[in-house]
């Protein structure tokens, strides 16, 4: 037992000593303390995502609309209309080839639009023309193009359409509207009897004749005169309408 003690004590004591001896016997620069841990590397930031680009608007696609046929000098087949069929010498401020989309831009009054969109349709030559005191032309004449003499096409086969708008009272009765329209439009039938038509608004007359041209030959003509009440107050639309040859039938005379 005692010599078990001794053991123990004689070994505490060598321990010490042990321990300073690999203390001094370590190699130079080799740390007292264990090496510390690396420090991790920092993780890459990750990318921000990139917010997709938004898609060009596509443009919108353009309206087809019909294509006026070129006349070359619409203002002189117009004026033939205004002299020969109106009585009318007249001046234009624009003219040029004529659709349906256009001559809804013209205001027409309700009883001449199916006439007027027909006879455009026709495959006949369709001009309209602005005249210098307020006024709207419209003629459609010949077949295609024309046959190249502007009098001869409007004298033998044309639908002409002539209106002014004017600041004035709507006649109170018919014979004074007739009267009115006779003076505005010199050219249309003077003497003959017209057909008095109601319409809303206003007066309408109508005239089946006939009309002389050039060779001694007689064609047929359709006659509609009509002055109504204005969309704006105080204002009223005077329009006369011919026409001639095979437009004849385009003009309703009953």
């Amino acid at each position: 037992m005692h010599h078990n003690h001794r053991s123990l004590r004689a070994l505490l004591c060598i321990v010490p000593f042990a321990l300073l001896a690999a203390f001094l016997m370590r190699p130079a620069g080799m740390p007292a303390t264990a090496a510390a841990r690396p420090t991790p590397l920092p993780r890459p930031t990750a990318k921000p995502r990139t917010t997709p680009q938004a898609r060009p608007t596509a443009k919108p696609r353009p309206t087809p609309i019909a294509t006026p046929i070129t006349v070359a000098a619409p203002s002189a087949a117009l004026a033939t209309c205004a002299s020969d069929i109106f009585g009318l010498s007249l001046s234009y401020t624009k003219s040029g080839g004529l659709t349906s989309t256009i001559a809804r831009t013209f205001n027409i009054p309700t009883q001449y639009k199916g006439t007027v969109n027909a006879t455009i349709n026709s495959g006949s030559t369709a001009i309209y023309g602005l005249t210098s005191n307020n006024g709207v032309q419209l003629l459609t004449y010949g077949s295609g193009h024309g046959n190249g003499d502007d009098s001869v096409s409007v004298d033998d086969a044309s639908l002409c359409y002539l209106q002014f708008t004017k600041t004035d009272a709507l006649p109170t009765d018919a014979n004074s509207a007739l009267a009115l329209l006779k003076q505005t439009f010199p050219g249309m039938p003077q003497d003959e009897t017209y057909t008095t038509k109601t319409v809303t608004g206003g007066y309408m007359f109508i005239l089946a004749t006939t009309r002389p041209a050039k060779g001694g030959v007689v064609n047929a003509q359709a006659v509609s005169l009509s002055v109504v009440g204005s969309s704006k107050k105080g204002q009223i639309v005077l329009s006369a309408t011919s026409g001639v040859g095979t437009f004849a039938s385009s003009v309703p005379t009953k």
